[in-house]
């Protein structure tokens, strides 16, 4: 089955995006798009920034391919005032991608990074690399890819639906 991963790793002035794709060929997901958006207007500007990113991907829904936003959850510490501008740039990407079809995953930082941790340990154990692209990347493409990639990996292990065939 064909398959994008979006993975957005929203922050208060620089969000991370990572587009996993799957055309379904035998070759398995490769990222496709991977970038940084920077934006210190207001929340709704950061929105319009990562959806011209990613607009094309989310309407690839309507041609075959099964579409899945992972997001980060945003959790506030110490009052930080600037948290309204991220929870309005979260807000915004779910109501957006649910109008468009494609499901949302929200998942904790401390949630994904316990998993990566793990998938690390899994490779290493098994004589495996940690994909090298991911390393290379800044810190807000790094947590958008390593979260679209635990999705990656998830899709890949799990059995397949009874009576489906992809």
């Amino acid at each position: 089955m064909k398959s994008i991963i979006i993975g957005i790793d929203p922050g208060t002035k620089a969000a991370g995006i990572a587009v996993m794709l799957d055309e379904g060929n035998g070759r398995g997901y490769w990222p496709q798009l991977i970038r940084t958006v920077r934006y210190d207007r207001e929340g709704f500007d950061m929105v319009q920034a990562l959806l011209d990113v990613v607009r094309g991907h989310i309407d690839y829904r309507f041609r075959d391919h099964r579409v899945l936003c992972v997001i980060e959850d945003y959790v506030e510490r110490h009052g930080n005032s600037k948290s309204a501008r991220v929870l309005e740039v979260i807000g915004a990407l779910k109501f957006i991608m649910k109008q468009h079809g494609c499901p949302v995953k929200m998942v904790s930082h401390a949630a994904w990074r316990g998993e990566w941790t793990n998938f690390t340990m899994r490779c290493l154990a098994r004589g495996e690399n940690v994909p090298e692209w991911i390393a290379r990347l800044g810190e807000h493409e790094q947590d958008a890819a390593k979260m679209a990639w635990l999705e990656v990996e998830k899709q890949s292990t799990a059995p397949a639906e009874p009576g489906k065939k992809e």
